[in-house]
Formats: C-alpha cells, sequence, structure tokens
C-alpha cells in the first residue's frame, strides 16, 4: 500500500471537487473572519463581533473610559473570481492617528487585474469613510473648544505655572489649570490643552493635533524662529532669548509643525529645543528633533547638564538647576544633512557620523550592514554604530530584526518551498520505484545535495527497464547528460538517429526540445526526470535557446502527458512549483533521508582564497580547487605545479578536455580515478548527479560572479567529505546585466511578438513571458549581491560559516596568466590543420579531445580573418578564441551598404533566426552611424517621435524609434573633443536598451567621469580603438589609423573569399530569385 501522507489534499473528481471547493472556500472565510476579528481585538478595539459590511463604526479602546469610543474600523467582504472572498478591515484610534489594515489577501488567493482593481477600490472606499468621520470629530472639538476657550478668563493663578517658572503667554486660566489654545497655520483655532496644577496634560476630545500649535512671540523676518514639544519648554526658551518660540505639544508632531512654518517662513533659521530623554529606553525627544532638523533644515539645541541626580531632560529641567539656557541655545548648529558615501567602507562610513546622530545615518547603516550581511557579518557593524551613537533605540533594533527577517525570507525563496503543502511521498517504503513509477503524478525531490535523488533514479530506471517501460532524463547542461548517460548506461542524444528504436535516453533541454526524434521520444516516454528543474526553466529563459515561448509550451506539455514526472532539484521553490502546479496534475513531496552538512565554510577574497590554495598545495595537502572560468583554472594548475613537492599529481578538467581520456575517466568515476591525483581542479562542468565522496585536506573555490547562487553551490556541493571549505569572492559582481522587463521586450521583439499599431509598439504576453519574467528577475536579484547572497542561502541549508582570518603573508605568482594565454597560442599554431568537412564532423561529435579543440580554433582563426598562410602568433591573439569574431562582423554591417543591410535583417527574419544569433544590423548601422557623426560633429537627423506609452525597450526589425541615417557615415581619422565624446555617451545612454538588444554593449548606468573610456569600449565592439591626441591643454581622441586599417583588411580578405556576414543572406537572396525568376 502507497504510502500517501496528508490524502485530503489529493484531487479529487470534478463534481466532487466542486463540492470539496465550496466547503473549503466556507471554511477560509470563516477562518479569515475570525482572524480580522483577532486583528481588531489585538490592536484594542473593544468589541464582541465584527460587522463587515462597509460601514463606519466607533468602538472603546482597552483600559481607556467605555464612554469614549476614539477606536474604529471599518469591515468589508470582497467577492472576487473564482468565488473566493477577502476580507478587509481598515482601523485604527482617532487618538493614535494611525491607520492600521487587516486582508485575508496571500499569494495563493491568485488576484486577478480586476480582483486587484475591486481590492483597491474597497481599500479606498474605507479610507474616505474614515477621512469623513475625522473631518467631522475635528470640526465638531474644533467648535467645543471655542465655545470653552471663549469663556475662560485671561488672568488667574497657576501652580503649574509657579514650578515651572514661566509666564503664561498667550493662555487662559480655568479653575486649576491653564488652557493653551492649538492653532492651526491659518491662525484657526482646533482644541485647547488643558495643563492642571499638579502637571497633567489632557486635550480636547477630538481634536486635530497634527500641525496643530501654540505661538510665544513675535516673529521677526529675519529672527530664528525656535521649536520645542511643550509649553514650559517653549516659555522657558522665549524668556531666555527674547524670540518667536512654537509649542508643538509632543515629539511626534514636530515635523508636521516645522513643515508648516517652513513653507510660509522659507528663508528664517529654525531651531528645535530638543528634548534629552536620556534615561528612557528610547531618546524620543533626541530621535524626533534629529529627525525633524534632517527633513527641514534646522539647528538643534540639545540641554546640557552638571547634574543627572535628577534626571532632567529638557531646557525647563536645566533653568530649574540654574543653567544657562539662553547660552546653550544661542550655539545650537545646523543640523548637516547626512549622506552615505559609497566611496568609503561602511565603518568609514559610521565614523563620519555627526552627533547628534541623524535617525536617517543609523537607518541607512543598519539597511547597509543587513545588505551586505552575512559577508560582513551585521553584528559587528551594529556594534561599531551603537559605539559611535550609542545603544539603539528599542524602534530602531524593531526595525533591524525586521530587515533581517525580510532579507532571511527573500533569500530563502530562492531555493525553499514556502507556500505549498503538498502530500508526501515515503521514498524509503518498499518497492517506492514501483508504486511511484505506476501513480501518473508529478513528484517533487527538494532534498540537499547527497540525500541519494541520483541512487533513486537509478533504481527507478531498473523497475522500468524490467517492465519494458521507456525513460527519459533531461538536464541544462550537456556535460550533466554526458555524465549521468555514462553513470546510468542509458542512450546518449548524440548518438540516436531519427530511425533507431530506444527505451531510454538523455538528452539536454535544447536538443530534446528542438530535435523532432528526441521530441518525439520525450512525448510518448513513460517516465521523465526533469534534473535541476529550476536551471531548466532558467534556461529556457535566459541561455542559448532559439525559440524560447516556444521551447517553453514544448516543455509544459510533456510534463502534462507523460504518465510519471519526477523533479530532482535541491533548490526548487515556489515559482518553479507555480509553474508545476498550473498544469493541474497531482503533485507529491518527496520525503526521505537526508543528508546535513557539518563542514564548515569560511569566506575571503579571492586573492586570499588563492593564497590559501597554494599553501596547501605547497604543504603536499590533497584537495579541489573550483572556479568559474577556464583561464582562471589553468592558470591554478600552472601555479600547482610550480610549488608541489616532488610526486604531487594534480589533474585539470574544463569544458575543452573533459573527454580526454584521464578527465573522462575521472569524471565517471571521481571516487575511484581520483585516488590516483592529490589535487583536482574543476570549472563548472560538474553539477548535479557528481559525487565527490574523498576525504580532501581542503576545497577551495573562487568565484567572480560569472555564475548564480544556485549554480555556486551545485557545483560547490559535489564534494561531500572535504575537511575545509574556503570560498573568495569579488567584492562585487561584474556584470550588470539590464532589467526583467528590458530583457524580456528583446525576446519578444525576436520572437516578432511586438506590434506597431497607431504608432504604439503592442505586447501581448502569453504564459512564456509570465514565466520569463518572473526567472529572470529572481536571477538577477540572487546576483545582484551574489556573495552575500549565496553565503545566506549555505546557511541556511544548514553550513556554518564564518569569514577567514586575514593571514600575515600573500602567497602570489605573478605573470602565470600571460604565460598560459602564450602556451595556449602555441598549442593552436602546432595543432594539426583539418578540412571544411572535417570541421563539421568535430562540431556535431558528442565528445572532443583537447587536441581537437586546438585544432578547431587554428581553422576558425585561418578561415574567418580569411589568411592564405598559417595562423602566426598575432593572428591566434588577435582572434582570442573567437571573441574578436563578432567586432569585425560588425565592422563589416557599419560599413556595408544599406541595401546589403536590409538584405540581411530581411534573411534573419524569413529564416527565424534564434534571437541570440540575430545580427540587428539596421540597428547596428543607425547607432554606429549616429555615434559617427556626433563625434564629427554632423548634424543629427532627430529619431521619429512615438507615443508616450510606447515600448521603447527593444529593437524590431522596423526600428521605428531610432533616427535613419541619410548619409553612409564610417570611421573616421578625425579628431574630436571631450565635447563631442560626451555627445556621443549621451545618445547611447538615451537609446541603452536598444543598443544592448544589438550587442553594442550595456549603457543604462555609467559612470560619466569615464565617457572617454566608455566610448572605447564601444568602438572596440567593432574592432576599433581610439586614444588622446595632443597635449593636456588641448587633448583630444581620435580613432586609430592602424585598428581602421586592421579592420578594413580583414573585411576585405573576407569579401574576396566570400565569407563575409552577409554570405548566407546572399545564397538565400540568390535562391529567392531564382525560384521567382523560374516561377
Amino acid at each position: 500500500m502507497a504510502n500517501f501522507k496528508n490524502k485530503s489534499n489529493l484531487r479529487l473528481s470534478p463534481s466532487k471537487q466542486n463540492i470539496h471547493s465550496l466547503y473549503n472556500a466556507y471554511d477560509d472565510i470563516n477562518k479569515h473572519r475570525n482572524a480580522c476579528l483577532d486583528s481588531l481585538l489585538n490592536y484594542g478595539l473593544v468589541l464582541d463581533i465584527v460587522i463587515l459590511d462597509g460601514k463606519f463604526r466607533n468602538t472603546p479602546i482597552l483600559g481607556r473610559t467605555p464612554k469614549k469610543k476614539s477606536g474604529w474600523y471599518v469591515g468589508q467582504e470582497i467577492t472576487i473570481s473564482n468565488n473566493q472572498t477577502i476580507i478587509l478591515a481598515t482601523y485604527g484610534d482617532f487618538r493614535e492617528g494611525v491607520n492600521h489594515t487587516f486582508n485575508s489577501y496571500s499569494k495563493n488567493t491568485g488576484l486577478t487585474k480586476y480582483d486587484k482593481e475591486k481590492y483597491q477600490q474597497a481599500l479606498t472606499a474605507n479610507q474616505k469613510l474614515v477621512d469623513a468621520e475625522k473631518a467631522k470629530m475635528h470640526a465638531n472639538a474644533a467648535i467645543a473648544a471655542k465655545d470653552e476657550f471663549n469663556k475662560l478668563s485671561n488672568t488667574g493663578n497657576s501652580d503649574y505655572l509657579v514650578n515651572k517658572q514661566v509666564e503664561g503667554i498667550g493662555v487662559k486660566y480655568g479653575r486649576r489649570f491653564i488652557a493653551v489654545p492649538i492653532h492651526g497655520i491659518d491662525n484657526d483655532l482646533r482644541g485647547i490643552q488643558k495643563i492642571f496644577n499638579d502637571g497633567s496634560k489632557r486635550f480636547t476630545t477630538g481634536a486635530k493635533i497634527k500641525g496643530g500649535f501654540h505661538l510665544l512671540g513675535k516673529i521677526n523676518p529675519d529672527g530664528a524662529i525656535h521649536f520645542a514639544e511643550g509649553y514650559s519648554t517653549a516659555a522657558t526658551a522665549h524668556q531666555a532669548i527674547n524670540q518667536a518660540t512654537v509649542v508643538c505639544f509632543n515629539a511626534g508632531n514636530l515635523s508636521p509643525v516645522i513643515a508648516e512654518f517652513r513653507k510660509k517662513y522659507p528663508d528664517n533659521k529654525f531651531v528645535i529645543c530638543a528634548d534629552n530623554d536620556q534615561f528612557g529606553e528610547v531618546n524620543t525627544g533626541l530621535v524626533k528633533a534629529t529627525e525633524a532638523a534632517a527633513k527641514h533644515t534646522c539647528s538643534i539645541a540639545l540641554p546640557v547638564f552638571k547634574d543627572l541626580s535628577s534626571k532632567p531632560t529638557d531646557f525647563n529641567d536645566l533653568q530649574l538647576l540654574g543653567g544657562d539656557v539662553a547660552g546653550q541655545l544661542n550655539i545650537a548648529k545646523p543640523q548637516e544633512p547626512w549622506v552615505f558615501n559609497d566611496k568609503l567602507t561602511l565603518i568609514q562610513n559610521i565614523d563620519r557620523i555627526p552627533l547628534p546622530a541623524p535617525d536617517n545615518a543609523i537607518n541607512s547603516i543598519m539597511a547597509r550592514s543587513v545588505l551586505e550581511h552575512p559577508k560582513n557579518p551585521y553584528n559587528f557593524t551594529i556594534d561599531t554604530l551603537e559605539r559611535r551613537v550609542g545603544k539603539l533605540s528599542k524602534r530602531n533594533s524593531n526595525w533591524l530584526n525586521t530587515l533581517l527577517k525580510r532579507k532571511d525570507e527573500d533569500t530563502r525563496k530562492f531555493h525553499t518551498i514556502v507556500d505549498y503543502n503538498l502530500p508526501e511521498f515515503d521514498i524509503n517504503q518498499p518497492n517506492a520505484a514501483e508504486i511511484l513509477s505506476t501513480s501518473k503524478s508529478i513528484y517533487i525531490d527538494s532534498r540537499p545535495m547527497g540525500s541519494g535523488k541520483t541512487l533513486f533514479t537509478a533504481e527507478l530506471l531498473k523497475y522500468l527497464k524490467t517492465h519494458n517501460k521507456t525513460f527519459g532524463y533531461t538536464a541544462h547542461r550537456r556535460s550533466i547528460i554526458t555524465a549521468t548517460a555514462e553513470r546510468l548506461e542509458i542512450e546518449h542524444y548524440n548518438d540516436i538517429s531519427p530511425y533507431d528504436i530506444i527505451q531510454d535516453l538523455a538528452a539536454c533541454i535544447n536538443s530534446a526540445l528542438q530535435r523532432k526524434h528526441l521530441l518525439n521520444f520525450f512525448r510518448q516516454c513513460e517516465c521523465i526526470v526533469l534534473d535541476e528543474f529550476k536551471q531548466i526553466i532558467e534556461h529556457i529563459t535566459l541561455g542559448t535557446f532559439d525559440n524560447r515561448s516556444k521551447g517553453f509550451d514544448l516543455l509544459m506539455d510533456i510534463i502534462k502527458n507523460i504518465p510519471v514526472v519526477y523533479v530532482a532539484d535541491a533548490d526548487m521553490n515556489d515559482r518553479t512549483m507555480d509553474i508545476l502546479n498550473s498544469l493541474n496534475r497531482p503533485m507529491f513531496h518527496i520525503k526521505g533521508d537526508e543528508r546535513k552538512p557539518t563542514t564548515k565554510i569560511e569566506h575571503t577574497t579571492r586573492k586570499i582564497a588563492k593564497s590559501e590554495f597554494l599553501n596547501h598545495v605547497k604543504k603536499g595537502d590533497r584537495g579541489i580547487f573550483q572556479c568559474d572560468g577556464v583561464a582562471t583554472a589553468k592558470t591554478a594548475f600552472k601555479d600547482a605545479n610550480s610549488l608541489a613537492p616532488e610526486g604531487y599529481k594534480a589533474l585539470l578538467i574544463h569544458q575543452e578536455n573533459q573527454h580526454n581520456k584521464e578527465q573522462s575517466a575521472y569524471l565517471k568515476s571521481p571516487n575511484v580515478f581520483g585516488k590516483k591525483y592529490d589535487l583536482i581542479i574543476l570549472t563548472p562542468i560538474v553539477s548535479s548527479g557528481f559525487s565527490i565522496e574523498l576525504d580532501y585536506d581542503f576545497h577551495i573555490g573562487i568565484f567572480s560572479g560569472v555564475l548564480s547562487p544556485t549554480e555556486i553551490i551545485q557545483t560547490l556541493g559535489r564534494s561531500r567529505k572535504s575537511k575545509s571549505i574556503i570560498l573568495g569572492f569579488d567584492a562585487k559582481r561584474k556584470q550588470i546585466p539590464l532589467s526583467a522587463s528590458e530583457q524580456l521586450a528583446g525576446i519578444t521583439a525576436a520572437e516578432g511578438r511586438l506590434k506597431l499599431s497607431g504608432g504604439v509598439l503592442v505586447h501581448e504576453p502569453n504564459a512564456f513571458d509570465l514565466v520569463a519574467v518572473a526567472a529572470i528577475e529572481e536571477r538577477e536579484k540572487s546576483c545582484q549581491q551574489f556573495a552575500h547572497t549565496t553565503l545566506l542561502i549555505l546557511m541556511q541549508k544548514g553550513y556554518p560559516v564564518e569569514a577567514f582570518t586575514e593571514p600575515d603573508k600573500i602567497t602570489e605568482i605573478k605573470g602565470t596568466a600571460k604565460l598560459v594565454k602564450m602556451e595556449h597560442t602555441l598549442n593552436v599554431i602546432n595543432s594539426d590543420d583539418i578540412s571544411d568537412v572535417e570541421y563539421t564532423k568535430l562540431q556535431h561529435a558528442n565528445k572532443i579531445l583537447e587536441s581537437e579543440y586546438f585544432s578547431i580554433e587554428k581553422h576558425e582563426c585561418k578561415s574567418q580573418l580569411a589568411l592564405d598562410n598559417e595562423p602566426l602568433e598575432e593572428d591566434v591573439l588577435f582572434w582570442d578564441g573567437g571573441r574578436i569574431k563578432p567586432a569585425f562582423e560588425r565592422f563589416e554591417i557599419v560599413t556595408a551598404q544599406i541595401d546589403d543591410i536590409s538584405m540581411l535583417d530581411e534573411y534573419e527574419s524569413e529564416t527565424m533566426t534564434a534571437d541570440k544569433d540575430k545580427s540587428y544590423a539596421t540597428s547596428q548601422k543607425i547607432i554606429f552611424s549616429s555615434v559617427m557623426n556626433l563625434l564629427q560633429d554632423k548634424k543629427q537627423q532627430k529619431a521619429n517621435p512615438l507615443e508616450p506609452q510606447t515600448d521603447k525597450l527593444s529593437i524590431t526589425k522596423e526600428t521605428f524609434h531610432l533616427s535613419v541615417i541619410s548619409d553612409n557615415t564610417k570611421p573616421s581619422l578625425k579628431r574630436y573633443n571631450s565635447e563631442r565624446i560626451t555627445a556621443a555617451i549621451d545618445y547611447l545612454i538615451a537609446n541603452y536598451a536598444e543598443a544592448s538588444a544589438a550587442g553594442l554593449g550595456n549603457f543604462k548606468s555609467l559612470n560619466r567621469k569615464y565617457d572617454a573610456r566608455t566610448l572605447g569600449y564601444f568602438l572596440k565592439r567593432f574592432g576599433l580603438k581610439h586614444s588622446a591626441v595632443g597635449d593636456n591643454k588641448d587633448r583630444k581622441y581620435q580613432i586609430t589609423e592602424e585598428s581602421v586599417l586592421m579592420m578594413k583588411g580583414i573585411t576585405n580578405r573576407r569579401q574576396i573569399k566570400q565569407i563575409s556576414v552577409f554570405k548566407q543572406a546572399n545564397e538565400f537572396n540568390f535562391k529567392s530569385v531564382t525560384n521567382e525568376v523560374s516561377t
């Protein structure tokens, strides 16, 4: 019998499911009503039931006089789509003056656009009722206050004034109290504050206090205006300096009152006579005064006491103690606005916080300390902050905890299923593979790395084979497919022809969805394993995929129709669960043994991590070194060999040598062949299902931001038993891509789904677009602070994480990178020559040796540069592994005739060229020519204007939104100054998304101090360079003649050999014309 837990969550038949849904909906409404009532009761409202009819209701407040109903609420039930109901309540206390909201909306509610509008309308309606009630209450209070104030006496006695040693200025007298009037800025009386002989105070019930004040003295147009919380403090200041002083009644009202005065008296000096609430848990007086001062450009006077035995706090206390009130008020200094300096460290910014500390400074430091945590532990930063400004207030501490909690929750969403409560399937039960393979469901296995997902996949495959059932396996990386096919002994997709009959197959997602015979197999197989599903979705969204939208639809169709789907991914989260849930299939969460991490992870800089790696090798320690680039790996390999003791064996494995004999053997059986080596150096070709169980002395990884945190952890998790793990990170991620909406715009444009309608680019999103935006946003969010996010995810997965102690000495070998590059160049030059036919065969081969990679590069260098002789050293360096190819192809485009450029765009459109491979030739031409025009100070034709709502985020083949260049502007040796460079960069910034989509760089966010360097990056995209000419007084720049001649020479040779970027377009056009003539 299958061990399914939480059976109430299983799907029912349609008729029963509808009844079940109605009961659930009814239960949910009651549950939400009770939750709403609890919120109101917890706030302090006194009521037995909550009435949700959209009407305003007053209630007593717990602990206050029941007759004075200062509490209130407005509750509604909002019916939305799918027979769902949202409970909404707005509530508060008029004495507090703050609104609170309860709503039963959650992520699983699934609001449509119409639902959200309906919810917003209800919220607005609630607020209108509250505002109307407040206005009515304030008006009644003002009438009552005027009536009472007019009846009071202008003279009288007050023990309070005697005790405080101040005069009654503008006040009236009642029996045992004085009445201080509360005015608005327009001099309207809003209410009164009664101050009794014993010092107790009471406001007119319902009076509008916010922004209300009492003015002592007259305002001099050139004089200062002082502001204080209470009457006695204001009167003390006024008597001491004989200047206009304003009573604000409480600390929270300082800022609203000062705001009104600043509008009316913009040029006057403002001084806040702050209360120094130094004996409370929170120095409220100082906090609120500092906030107001920073916001409204005020000086702050803070009373300083010689004797603290009586716990004095304000200027009236200072006066009673015989202090110099006037002297302290006269030395008040303006509160300088504090701004975080990005050029300084957090600690350096803390050192420059002025005292008393502005609240925005404290908040800024707290926010940044959380942002940099755990790479720079927040508690160290907060300790330093408290040494500077004093112990954090309770409010600040609460805010810090909120920020930490929010960061923890946001990070957890990258790799954890939070909102789904699926029925469980126990994978340890007898015959688990048999039960799973016959249940026609989706199974989610999100257990940690090393918990046995690959072993269970093998068990599942064994059962399916025994019962003559078909099995498919797919992942996002070809290296994963190759390793898995060998380990499970199943067919590799590159070994299968269209007519082969097979029972099992492993294929990377690209080929699985884009090769017809492979797609047919996956559509008909009886069980599929989706390994690292989250990264499969990211690959379709962001990777090298021809038609992303179509590919996504095909994958969804496969998952929807294959009987058994096993999703193995330790980083499954709600976003990827939403995708599977949209298919409306039964889903189960696998429960089984989980491997708990025990090894401590230490983090540091890349430089220190590399130094520790070399120290370990020098001592002869056995270990693993991982990184995210081949060049880094080769450099580490060479450095290690130069320092290692005699007999020390190292194995380097990367994309180009993975099929060499030793490397291939290791990848197939790392725990057998790994024993032969002391050091293994790995690039990201190893991932899911690859497990290293050998005991190593060290495991060091250095990462630059090329990989996302999820990919780093997947790579890191291959080694299970290392004694020490050290991670080295770059300080910041190097790549800063465009936003999700901008990247999606490029995708939709490439697929021809942006249409011009009435001068407006129209895009109707499909299911893939919604998935794409979510995937892109999630990835980019995780990569913004990739080091911090990686470490926090590791902590959440249970790893002990701490900073590595910085060593006294750094071990470093310089010059190795150049040697590695030169060695690579010589290997290419000395490699075997291959024919065009051999080159084509190698391009499609499943396994390529490293020596064959060298031959491929040599062949490409010679053919693409159109060389007549064998490539020389400078040719190979210039070719740079093919990195220069896009540059000279762009140069060919921008120097070609308009007809050829249009033909290339038409060809790419007709042949449905993948967006990643499109040249956007017309766009390149326009952008390049525009920049050349601006550098040469030619008149620039204005761009065709579009409507304000036009989506300018992408390029379409018509390029409506770029100016049309009438002349064929080509590279010129004419000199240009900094003003011309600024104009060119302004143009690139204005058209940043278009330039990015055309592959010309990201000009969205630039440091404008380096415009000349930025222009150099742009020119480099076309194989060109520029340099400064002239002296410093008349500094100008010029495109170098050498680079122009170099690119022209390559272009001419390629045209002669008919291998230009226009070759295929010409052939396609010739065939089309021939067919038309024949017809």
